[in-house]
């Protein structure tokens, strides 16, 4: 998902800026948006970053901090 984001934000949103809501006019239909920036797609992998390092997976820090209090405790044991 994060290669897809990435390739997404360089190759489309990048040339529209880092605004994700651009007004381009005011008609009597109502408002008319242009295409979207970046913006999203940083927000989109800051929440994929979060998941894979705060959920319970082989990346994530209550695993690392767990690992480091074992090897802590078995070496103060020893």
């Amino acid at each position: 998902m994060a290669a897809l984001l990435l390739v997404a934000m360089f190759t489309v949103h990048l040339p529209y800026g880092f605004s994700s809501i651009k007004l381009v006019a005011v008609t009597a239909a109502g408002p008319q948006f242009g295409p979207p920036g970046y913006e999203c797609n940083l927000l989109y992998l800051a929440c994929l970053a979060t998941l894979v390092l705060g959920g319970s997976g082989p990346l994530a820090i209550d695993g690392f901090l767990k690992k480091r209090q074992r090897l802590a405790q078995s070496r103060s044991a020893q």
